[in-house]
This record gives structure tokens, sequence and C-alpha cells, in this order.
């Protein structure tokens, strides 16, 4: 797990952000409970986005020069 942490590159995932928060849903009267799920955030998965057409264009130049 340490790893992980220090490295993410480690287990293949690179962190890009949180696109969702932790939000209570309806309320259900019979169980009495109301169950957490996620919700996307526009904005936050946006920036998610435009991180990622960055890595992409950063990425490309160095695919074409190999060829």
């Amino acid at each position: 797990m340490a790893m992980h942490v220090v490295l993410p590159e480690v287990d293949g995932r690179i962190f890009a952000g949180v696109a969702s928060f932790k939000e209570p849903e309806e309320m259900d009267e019979a169980l009495q409970f109301a169950p957490v799920g996620h919700q996307p955030d526009e904005e936050r998965i946006n920036a998610i986005c435009a991180k990622i057409v960055k890595w992409y264009t950063l990425q490309k130049p160095l695919f074409q020069s190999k060829n």
C-alpha cells in the first residue's frame, strides 16, 4: 500500500483528480436508511478531461519522433 501512495505509477494508474463526491440519496423509510452514492461534479470532470488532453498532447510528439 505505501509504495502505491509514494509511487502511484507502480500500479499503472496516475491520479487525475476527484470526479465525484459522496452524497446521501433519498431516505428509504421501510429500511430507515439513506444510502450514500457518488454524485459527479461536472467542473471536476471537465478539469480531468483537460488534463488528459494535455497528457496526450505531451505524449504525441514522442510517438511521432520514433517513427
